[in-house]
């Protein structure tokens, strides 16, 4: 019988459970880490969980001046690449990278 998985709004208790077992025994690959953890969600949406919202050193909020200046630089340098901000920047979430480097972009262009 296959399995049927879990959609929908993560549960505190989800993320209590993904969050504990990363904890013990690190990331790895994400559909074992989904299955061991008891959770009923596929690999790729505990990845995205845990990239985006859990992990422990992720910063939230604005990009400061100095990670505004690096994109800036980045961009000069490399044009419209934004996984390379997004590793000069590793401890942002990618969702929030998106988002607010769309801003810095408007600013810079305006600017000049």
């Amino acid at each position: 019988m296959e399995e049927v998985w879990r959609k929908g709004p993560w549960t505190a208790e989800e993320d209590r459970l993904l969050v504990e077992y990363v904890r013990l025994h690190g990331e790895g690959r994400w559909n074992s880490v989904a299955r061991l953890a008891g959770l009923k969600r596929n690999g790729k949406s505990c990845r995205l969980r845990w990239v985006n919202y859990l992990r422990p050193d992720l910063k939230r909020g604005q990009i400061t001046p100095q990670e505004e200046s690096i994109i800036v630089e980045l961009h000069a340098r490399w044009g419209n690449r934004q996984h390379i901000y997004s590793k000069a920047l590793t401890s942002k979430s990618k969702t929030s990278d998106g988002q607010q480097l769309q801003g810095v972009f408007q600013g810079e262009l305006t600017m000049r």
